[in-house]
Protein backbone atom coordinates (compact mmCIF):
# COMPACT_ATOMS: atom_id res chain seq x y z
CA UNK A 1 0.00 0.00 0.00
CA UNK A 2 1.17 3.49 -0.84
CA UNK A 3 -0.69 6.13 1.22
CA UNK A 4 1.00 8.97 -0.66
CA UNK A 5 -0.25 7.61 -3.99
CA UNK A 6 -3.71 7.29 -2.49
CA UNK A 7 -3.60 10.91 -1.35
CA UNK A 8 -2.44 12.04 -4.82
CA UNK A 9 -5.41 10.21 -6.36
CA UNK A 10 -7.81 11.88 -3.94
CA UNK A 11 -6.33 15.29 -4.75
CA UNK A 12 -6.69 14.55 -8.49
CA UNK A 13 -10.29 13.43 -8.00
CA UNK A 14 -11.01 16.60 -6.00
CA UNK A 15 -9.60 18.75 -8.81
CA UNK A 16 -11.82 17.08 -11.40
CA UNK A 17 -14.96 17.59 -9.33
CA UNK A 18 -13.99 21.18 -8.51
CA UNK A 19 -13.67 21.95 -12.24
CA UNK A 20 -17.13 20.48 -12.87
CA UNK A 21 -18.62 22.54 -10.04
CA UNK A 22 -16.93 25.67 -11.37
CA UNK A 23 -18.93 25.19 -14.59
CA UNK A 24 -22.16 24.00 -12.95
CA UNK A 25 -22.72 24.50 -9.19
CA UNK A 26 -25.80 22.25 -9.34
CA UNK A 27 -24.30 19.33 -11.30
CA UNK A 28 -26.08 16.25 -9.88
CA UNK A 29 -24.02 14.30 -7.36
CA UNK A 30 -20.85 16.31 -7.87
CA UNK A 31 -20.99 18.39 -4.68
CA UNK A 32 -21.72 15.26 -2.67
CA UNK A 33 -18.86 13.39 -4.31
CA UNK A 34 -16.44 16.23 -3.64
CA UNK A 35 -17.67 16.55 -0.07
CA UNK A 36 -17.03 12.81 0.44
CA UNK A 37 -13.51 13.13 -0.93
CA UNK A 38 -12.70 16.18 1.18
CA UNK A 39 -13.90 14.42 4.34
CA UNK A 40 -11.83 11.37 3.40
CA UNK A 41 -8.80 13.57 2.78
CA UNK A 42 -9.41 15.16 6.20
CA UNK A 43 -9.30 11.70 7.76
CA UNK A 44 -6.04 10.97 5.97
CA UNK A 45 -4.58 14.28 7.15
CA UNK A 46 -5.73 13.50 10.69
CA UNK A 47 -4.06 10.09 10.51
CA UNK A 48 -0.86 11.72 9.21
CA UNK A 49 -0.88 14.00 12.26
CA UNK A 50 -1.74 17.20 10.40
CA UNK A 51 -4.90 18.38 12.20
CA UNK A 52 -4.79 21.91 10.77
CA UNK A 53 -4.99 20.46 7.24
CA UNK A 54 -7.82 18.18 8.36
CA UNK A 55 -9.76 21.15 9.79
CA UNK A 56 -9.24 23.15 6.57
CA UNK A 57 -10.54 20.24 4.47
CA UNK A 58 -13.61 19.90 6.71
CA UNK A 59 -14.22 23.66 6.35
CA UNK A 60 -13.96 23.35 2.55
CA UNK A 61 -16.41 20.46 2.61
CA UNK A 62 -18.86 22.52 4.69
CA UNK A 63 -18.97 25.16 1.95
CA UNK A 64 -20.37 22.56 -0.43
CA UNK A 65 -23.58 21.91 1.48
CA UNK A 66 -25.48 24.67 -0.31
CA UNK A 67 -24.31 23.40 -3.71
CA UNK A 68 -25.79 19.96 -3.25
CA UNK A 69 -29.07 18.77 -4.63
CA UNK A 70 -31.68 19.29 -1.89
CA UNK A 71 -32.24 15.52 -1.80
CA UNK A 72 -28.54 15.02 -1.04
CA UNK A 73 -28.21 17.73 1.61
CA UNK A 74 -29.13 15.56 4.58
CA UNK A 75 -26.74 12.80 3.49
CA UNK A 76 -23.96 15.31 2.87
CA UNK A 77 -24.55 17.04 6.20
CA UNK A 78 -24.29 13.66 7.92
CA UNK A 79 -21.01 12.84 6.15
CA UNK A 80 -19.62 16.25 7.11
CA UNK A 81 -20.66 15.91 10.75
CA UNK A 82 -19.13 12.42 10.88
CA UNK A 83 -15.83 13.85 9.68
CA UNK A 84 -16.08 16.62 12.26
CA UNK A 85 -16.87 14.14 15.04
CA UNK A 86 -13.94 11.90 14.18
CA UNK A 87 -11.57 14.85 13.99
CA UNK A 88 -12.81 16.17 17.33
CA UNK A 89 -12.34 12.74 18.91
CA UNK A 90 -8.80 12.46 17.59
CA UNK A 91 -7.97 15.88 19.03
CA UNK A 92 -9.44 14.98 22.41
CA UNK A 93 -12.31 17.45 22.01
CA UNK A 94 -14.78 14.92 23.33
CA UNK A 95 -17.63 17.37 23.99
CA UNK A 96 -17.37 18.60 20.40
CA UNK A 97 -17.48 14.99 19.18
CA UNK A 98 -20.58 14.30 21.28
CA UNK A 99 -22.24 17.45 19.95
CA UNK A 100 -21.52 16.38 16.36
CA UNK A 101 -22.91 12.90 17.03
CA UNK A 102 -26.03 14.46 18.54
CA UNK A 103 -26.55 16.71 15.50
CA UNK A 104 -26.33 13.72 13.16
CA UNK A 105 -28.65 11.62 15.29
CA UNK A 106 -31.16 14.48 15.40
CA UNK A 107 -31.07 14.68 11.59
CA UNK A 108 -31.66 10.95 11.25
CA UNK A 109 -34.44 11.02 13.85
CA UNK A 110 -36.29 13.60 11.73
CA UNK A 111 -36.70 10.87 9.12
CA UNK A 112 -39.79 8.81 9.97
CA UNK A 113 -38.66 5.38 11.24
CA UNK A 114 -40.63 3.61 8.51
CA UNK A 115 -38.77 5.61 5.83
CA UNK A 116 -35.22 5.12 7.12
CA UNK A 117 -32.97 3.10 4.88
CA UNK A 118 -30.80 0.29 6.18
CA UNK A 119 -27.82 2.61 5.67
CA UNK A 120 -29.42 5.26 7.88
CA UNK A 121 -30.29 2.70 10.54
CA UNK A 122 -26.76 1.32 10.48
CA UNK A 123 -25.31 4.82 10.62
CA UNK A 124 -27.48 5.68 13.62
CA UNK A 125 -26.22 2.61 15.38
CA UNK A 126 -22.60 3.41 14.47
CA UNK A 127 -23.08 6.94 15.76
CA UNK A 128 -24.54 5.77 19.03
CA UNK A 129 -21.72 3.29 19.43
CA UNK A 130 -19.21 6.09 18.74
CA UNK A 131 -20.96 8.38 21.17
CA UNK A 132 -21.03 5.60 23.78
CA UNK A 133 -17.28 5.09 23.28
CA UNK A 134 -16.62 8.79 23.84
CA UNK A 135 -18.82 8.77 26.93
CA UNK A 136 -16.94 5.76 28.26
CA UNK A 137 -13.64 7.61 27.66
CA UNK A 138 -15.09 10.35 29.85
CA UNK A 139 -15.92 7.73 32.49
CA UNK A 140 -19.65 8.15 31.96
CA UNK A 141 -20.92 4.57 31.58
CA UNK A 142 -24.49 5.48 32.56
CA UNK A 143 -24.67 8.07 29.78
CA UNK A 144 -23.14 5.58 27.32
CA UNK A 145 -25.77 3.03 28.29
CA UNK A 146 -28.57 5.61 27.82
CA UNK A 147 -27.25 6.45 24.35
CA UNK A 148 -27.44 2.84 23.24
CA UNK A 149 -30.78 2.26 24.95
CA UNK A 150 -32.14 5.19 22.93
CA UNK A 151 -31.04 3.42 19.77
CA UNK A 152 -32.70 0.22 20.90
CA UNK A 153 -36.00 2.03 21.44
CA UNK A 154 -35.80 3.47 17.93
CA UNK A 155 -35.68 0.06 16.22
CA UNK A 156 -38.81 -1.93 15.44
CA UNK A 157 -38.79 -5.27 17.32
CA UNK A 158 -38.22 -7.28 14.13
CA UNK A 159 -35.40 -5.15 12.73
CA UNK A 160 -32.13 -7.11 12.33
CA UNK A 161 -30.17 -4.02 13.36
CA UNK A 162 -31.70 -4.37 16.82
CA UNK A 163 -29.40 -7.34 17.43
CA UNK A 164 -26.41 -5.12 16.63
CA UNK A 165 -27.64 -2.51 19.10
CA UNK A 166 -27.97 -5.15 21.80
CA UNK A 167 -24.42 -6.28 21.05
CA UNK A 168 -23.15 -2.73 21.58
CA UNK A 169 -25.06 -2.57 24.84
CA UNK A 170 -23.47 -5.86 25.92
CA UNK A 171 -20.02 -4.38 25.24
CA UNK A 172 -20.78 -1.44 27.52
CA UNK A 173 -21.94 -3.68 30.33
Amino acid sequence: RDPEAGERNLVAASAILERILARDRKAPGVAGGLLDILVLRAAVARDRGVPEEARALIASAAQLLDSADPKERLRNAIVLEMGSALLARSEGALQDAIAAYDRILAAIERIPASERTDDEKGLALDLLAGKAEVLLRQSEPAAARRAVEAAIRAFPPDDPKLADALFVLAEIE
